[in-house]
């Protein structure tokens, strides 16, 4: 009775260690990321202009499917790799012209630290030449010293390159001056959306106006465009501040890039086709 008893616990152990194995192997082994599908994104291409009306570069604007079939602007950040976004971004290729102007694309900061990122540069600038890449990015945090360096670091070697360093979307308050100092060094070009600069309350205090945004501009030589330019007042306030360059629906409004139809039988994008009508941003 005792023997049985004892080689039925030396059993139950037995087992109870085959599961403990099972546990950590099983824990080890590293959980797949859910890819987002590619066929839920698309991007749109929205002409920037100077202050001639010439076209001085476009933008790849990224939408995402909405279940009635219509495409907007996604409210969160988007986790595509740099793979799926070069996928993306092919049916736009042949839409281009072949003048030496800009084409911006904007990543995430995961994706300009990412291991990818080199590689996403050089093969956009082969693929799009004479055109060259701006890299637009968003600045909502003020990372570490070491992230910092390793975002710098990956944006120096991209102009390196022959690409364009954008920080999009700067506001009027004091916090965005504060999520853009430590990228001061090496913006080519800061953008500035009307809607944040818009006051339908003249006593409204704007901390940082475009007034400012432009002397900063000015002082530090980079480009400044004004994005967000819906209106014909909108265009006069960015001639009375001596605003070159600009973007908005009055300018152009997106145009989609069909994801799914061979470049051969993509219908034209509207765009200038010779070099009377287009403009190097310098």
């Amino acid at each position: 009775m005792i023997q049985g008893a004892w080689i039925l616990s030396i059993v139950f152990l037995g087992l109870a260690g085959i599961g403990l194995i099972v546990l950590v192997h099983n824990r080890r082994q590293p959980v797949p990321t859910k890819q987002p599908c590619t066929d839920q994104w698309r991007y749109f291409v929205q002409p920037q202009v100077n202050d001639a009306s010439r076209v001085v570069g476009y933008e790849c604007l990224l939408r995402k499917k909405q279940a009635d079939g219509t495409w907007s602007v996604p409210q969160e950040d988007n986790n595509l790799t740099l793979g799926q976004i070069r996928q993306l971004l092919v049916p736009t290729f042949s839409q281009l012209p072949e003048t030496p102007i800009s084409l911006a694309v904007n990543l995430t900061y995961a994706q300009i630290v990412g291991h990818e990122f080199a590689n996403f540069v050089h093969w956009m600038m082969h693929q799009i030449a004479p055109l060259y890449l701006t890299v637009e990015y968003r600045s909502d945090q003020v990372p570490g010293r070491l992230q910092q360096y390793h975002f710098l670091q990956n944006i120096r070697a991209a102009q390196d390159f022959g690409a364009k360093f954008a920080v999009d979307n700067v506001g009027s308050d004091l916090q965005a001056l504060k999520h853009i100092e430590w990228l001061l060094p090496v913006v080519d070009v800061l953008k500035c959306s009307m809607a944040a600069f818009r006051k339908d309350d003249p006593s409204i205090w704007l901390h940082l106006n475009l007034g400012f945004w432009n002397q900063l501009a000015k002082e530090r030589q980079i480009n400044l465009v004004l994005t967000g330019v819906e209106t014909e007042e909108d265009a006069a306030l960015a001639r009375q501040l001596k605003i070159q360059f600009r973007q908005g629906n009055l300018v152009g409004e997106p145009v989609e890039m069909p994801a799914v139809i061979p470049p051969t039988t993509q219908t034209a994008l509207q765009r200038p086709r010779d070099n009377r009508h287009v403009e190097h941003i310098e």
